[in-house]
């Protein structure tokens, strides 16, 4: 998870980095006994993104999480080390100890909040809310674009990205690892996986996927005369394929605010993240599986 926090806020209390939940919960504190604050400062976040934190971390995973309803996802889990699949139903681990564990002290003195949808639509343009965590950052900076106001008013110019370190992550999203299929009817497949090479590792074409264009009828971005970027909602592309690609770029970074450049820090992730067994034999058999999988994930 990564923490999105307000500058003045980071600044003040000399935010540099927050290694785990406990160095979380210490921060808040910290702020929370300033007696010059005149209300509870907490930390925004969905009940799900919390769960899956305890999940994994008591040896487990959901199906598969997805953007909506995620919650439902966790009715029955996995262990993430049987190989056999056995089902369980989550009140039969002890995930939900784990998760106390975990967030009590934050619990016992009310420090984290569930946004309402209005405060996760606003967030991006009144710039008022104080800090939030984001499972999926590259859609925070995405959805950033689509609703904050540009230039001064920008999100990205008020809040500043920490990377919470995950000691152990698993993939547990439907579009955290996507099959490349070549049709068996291709007389040339080593030229298909040259394209995917090419596709991955080429700088230009790594720019063009992290940021978009300013080329065409519908840029994403322009240069002034002054070379200042200017941004585009209608035709910004900025993290939109971040599940497709697994190359990065870092030439174009919106309004230079280099702490939202998180991608490094997820590739070190990725490496070693555990690929649940589940995934694995979906991937294995493709066809019906992937099917079954897919319904799965939409119900």
């Amino acid at each position: 998870m990564a923490l999105i926090i307000k500058n003045q806020l980071k600044e003040e209390f000399n935010v540099q980095s927050i290694e785990n939940v406990d160095m979380l919960f210490n921060l808040t504190e910290r702020i929370n006994n300033d007696k010059e604050l005149e209300n509870t400062i907490k930390v925004a976040v969905s009940p799900d993104q919390l769960l899956m934190v305890a999940t994994i971390k008591a040896g487990y995973y959901p199906i598969t999480v997805n953007l909506w309803n995620r919650l439902n996802h966790f009715h029955i889990v996995f262990k993430l080390n049987d190989e056999n699949c056995k089902p369980y139903l989550i009140e039969d681990t002890d995930i939900f100890d784990v998760y106390l564990e975990i967030f009590d002290s934050f619990f016992r003195k009310s420090y984290f909040v569930e946004p309402s949808q209005s405060v996760i639509m606003s967030r991006y343009s009144d710039n008022e809310l104080p800090m939030w965590l984001s499972s999926n950052f590259f859609s925070e900076v995405t959805a950033g674009f689509l609703y904050s106001k540009n230039n001064e008013e920008h999100f990205m110019n008020h809040y500043s990205a920490v990377m919470l370190d995950a000691k152990t992550t698993a993939f547990c999203n439907a579009n955290s690892v996507q099959p490349i299929f070549v049709p068996y009817t291709c007389t040339q497949p080593e030229k298909a996986l040259s394209f995917v090479n090419w596709l991955f590792t080429d700088e230009e074409i790594a720019a063009l996927l992290t940021f978009g264009t300013d080329k065409g009828p519908l840029p994403g971005y322009q240069f002034s005369e002054d070379q200042n970027m200017t941004y585009n909602k209608d035709g910004h592309t900025i993290y939109m394929f971040h599940h497709l690609i697994a190359n990065f770029s870092d030439r174009l970074f919106p309004y230079d605010n280099r702490t939202f450049d998180m991608t490094g820090q997820y590739k070190n992730l990725a490496k070693k993240a555990i690929y649940p067994p589940l995934s694995k034999v979906i991937e294995s058999n493709h066809g019906e599986a992937v099917s079954d999988f897919l319904s799965m994930t939409n119900s």
